[in-house]
């Protein structure tokens, strides 16, 4: 009796760890094939960070305008922290990139209302 209530508990016990496994596969996967750009900024947003940033491209590739959503702590000058977006974000375009605006909205985890900026490239200086 005890026999099959031991073979029936180490499947269980498979199971279990094929599934934490696979789920563990699966985020390595997903965190694999986020957009590089969010990837970045939620490195440079650190610990003022709620959530996790998410980047939306054009896609007919002309595309002229990025978009930028993330949740941050409450309290926090979002008026800066869009400043500091959009410099990290124009740093990692090539001046050729199409894009020529970046709107960032960001929310807090207080309200959870968004809060939206837009901000131009900054003209390229003459040499």
């Amino acid at each position: 009796m005890k026999s099959p209530l031991v073979i029936a508990a180490l499947g269980a016990a498979a199971c279990l760890g094929l599934t934490f496994g696979m789920q563990q596969l699966l985020d390595l996967h997903q965190e694999q094939n986020r957009d590089p750009l969010a990837l970045l900024l939620e490195a440079q947003l650190g610990d003022r960070r709620a959530g996790p940033v998410q980047v939306s491209r054009p896609t007919d590739g002309g595309g002229r305008e990025l978009q930028v959503q993330c949740r941050v702590l409450a309290g926090l000058d979002k008026d800066r922290l869009a400043d500091a977006v959009a410099a990290a974000v124009w740093q990692q375009t090539a001046p050729q990139d199409p894009l020529r605006e970046l709107a960032i909205v960001i929310r807090d985890d207080d309200d959870g209302r968004p809060h939206t900026f837009q901000r131009s490239r900054p003209a390229r200086r003459q040499r």
